[in-house]
């Protein structure tokens, strides 16, 4: 693959219309973000993306972490193509098609994350990429450090587990998206830690959960491994793909809505 110039990737706001294919409603974006370190934020994207994909849903996926390291749980990674350092970035918008057809690929899905150089370096090159995606793709998943604002379109997935810690971290995390999408905050609960149970996550958060995300020992193997996460048949998946199915539901239910 050809990979197109920084120049080629650019368009002005005025010929911005012009690049952009026939109108159609922009896909939904959903960001992960994990309530503190360590409760699988990255995974549970990638689980995600893939069962969005499997449900029949044209997906692309952002890692918006300054690290740019989600390809390390991809096993082989995602194929070549562009990288958040061949990016001008100081960009506000991007030609559509020349930007998505030279991104790398991954079980189909078009991929923007970063490789050695690392990832975006400014949270400001984040709102044209997404909203770039977001006009050919039906979902855009988000992988989102909980340091970063939220995207204002964005429903929110805050991933947290049943510990006095993460409910905690959760309880402030909630408040702050809550001032910074127009979208609802959707928990889910990892099953692990027994400080606390659902429905005090829910009273202390004031979220509601969409779903469980069960504790998958395979998932940590592969990690380690440097292989897929999204592969087998884990407990993990099977709620990943119970969770893309609750997901469909309430976006389809925003779109209807007046």
């Amino acid at each position: 693959m050809t990979r197109p110039s920084p120049t080629d990737l650019k368009t002005a706001p005025a010929r911005q219309a012009a690049n952009q294919p026939e109108a159609r409603p922009p896909g939904a974006v959903v960001a992960v973000v994990a309530a503190r370190g360590g409760l699988g934020a990255s995974c549970l994207s990638l689980l995600l993306a893939r069962a969005l994909t499997v449900a029949g849903q044209k997906v692309a996926l952002v890692d918006a972490d300054p690290a740019g390291g989600l390809g390390l749980l991809m096993g082989t990674g995602p194929g070549p193509g562009l990288r958040w350092a061949d990016l001008p970035q100081q960009e506000t918008a991007f030609r559509v098609s020349r930007l998505v057809d030279a991104l790398p690929t991954w079980l189909g899905m078009r991929v923007m994350t970063g490789d050695t150089r690392g990832g975006a370096r400014s949270e400001e090159i984040l709102a044209p990429v997404i909203t770039a995606l977001a006009s050919v793709h039906d979902v855009v998943v988000v992988d989102l450090p909980r340091t970063l604002p939220v995207p204002p379109q964005a429903t929110v997935l805050l991933l947290t587990a049943l510990d006095l810690r993460s409910a905690a971290a959760a309880r402030v995390l909630a408040r702050r998206i809550a001032g910074e999408s127009q979208r609802p905050v959707r928990l889910v609960v990892l099953q692990e830690g027994e400080d606390i149970d659902v429905d005090g996550l829910v009273r202390t958060t004031g979220c509601q959960v969409i779903g469980p995300m069960a504790v998958d020992r395979s998932v940590a193997q592969r990690t380690a491994r440097g292989d897929d996460v999204t592969r087998g048949r884990g407990r993990a998946r099977r709620d990943a793909r119970a969770l893309a199915h609750a997901l469909l539901e309430e976006l389809q239910g925003v779109v209807a809505a007046p």
